[in-house]
């Protein structure tokens, strides 16, 4: 196997930090727009990775590491320290944001893949729904039913079934506490044509429409909004970050983003044809086909690279 890395050098744009001259400031603030041509994005708790026309991953990280990842993709994914990949052959490859390979990737053909914080869920070839990772609430118990979407969120996975129906598992915490009546375990009336798992929340696409259930991860269960304050209009993406924050790309190729955590660099105004929300990074590709990346970095400044198979 041989990995290419090579260091990719980014120019800050608008937005920095504004506690330069407070010492004890957390994090730094950041926006960056980079001349990639990737023709999808995922990002990460830190971390962003993206597939270029040429179906090869390339990332952009804090520390310049090779990744685990060869052959030709399809699509990405990205939960809080790992990243998985659908090939052209339906086989899946995941790795962890410092470049090691995730061994417990099971072997067969997919359709699609996503990546919840701890753990990963596919659907094969035969529509079902397969999960690995941590079980620490059930939340790779999988579905027996044919679905069509899956998104897996943090102790939680939900699906699109065959019928449109939704469906979610996880949640199960022996005596029962107050995660089982968040709502985000919770089936949905409606069907949804995109379907995306927060922490504790869920958020789909319903004749153009977002609906959001379940609740922002910094909402108790004495204040959850199970409306998510879910913008009006129609859409036809919607992607649902870890801690409360999700966006989503209208017809008019708009981006919007909503959510309880706050993010000094909002989001840029351009048009947007795809978004990926992660922890502490947003990232979309524009109309145009460059990628921006957006949100608190922690540590110190970070260095940016690229890593490709």
């Amino acid at each position: 196997m041989r990995l290419v890395s090579f260091l990719l050098f980014l120019a800050l744009f608008g937005c920095t930090n504004s506690d330069d001259d407070d010492d004890d400031a957390p994090y730094d603030y950041w926006c960056d727009d980079f001349s990639s041509n990737w023709v999808e994005v995922a990002a990460s708790e830190n971390d962003a990775c993206g597939i270029t026309p040429q179906g090869t991953v390339q990332c952009i990280r804090y520390q310049p590491s090779e990744i685990a990842a060869t052959g030709n993709f399809i699509s990405i994914t990205a939960g809080r320290w790992h990243f998985c990949g659908l090939s052209t052959d339906g086989a899946i490859s995941c790795w962890t944001e410092g470049g090691q390979e995730e061994v417990d990737v099971p072997s067969g053909y997919f359709s699609s893949v996503s990546a919840g914080f701890y753990h990963t869920c596919a659907i094969n070839i035969d529509g079902l729904v397969q999960c690995w990772g941590s079980n620490s609430h059930g939340q790779t118990n999988s579905t027996l039913t044919p679905s069509v979407l899956v998104s897996s969120g943090l102790n939680h996975s939900c699906a699109v079934t065959a019928d449109g129906e939704i469906v979610c598992w996880g949640c199960v915490e022996e005596p029962p506490t107050e995660l089982q009546s968040l709502g985000h375990c919770d089936p949905h009336p409606l069907t949804m044509s995109a379907l995306s798992s927060g922490n504790f929340y869920n958020c789909g696409i319903s004749d153009t429409n977002i609906h959001c259930w379940g609740c922002a991860d910094n909402q108790t269960v004495s204040n959850c909004n199970v409306a998510f304050s879910a913008p009006s209009g129609g859409f036809v993406s919607v992607d649902a970050g870890h801690y409360g924050q999700a966006c989503g790309v209208d017809t008019d190729e708009n981006l919007e983003c909503w959510g309880d955590v706050p993010v000094r660099c909002g989001a840029p105004d351009r048009l947007f044809s795809s978004v990926s929300v992660g922890g502490n990074v947003t990232c979309g590709i524009t109309t145009e086909g460059t990628t921006i990346c957006w949100g608190n970095l922690f540590y110190n400044e970070p260095d940016y690279s690229m890593d490709a198979n």
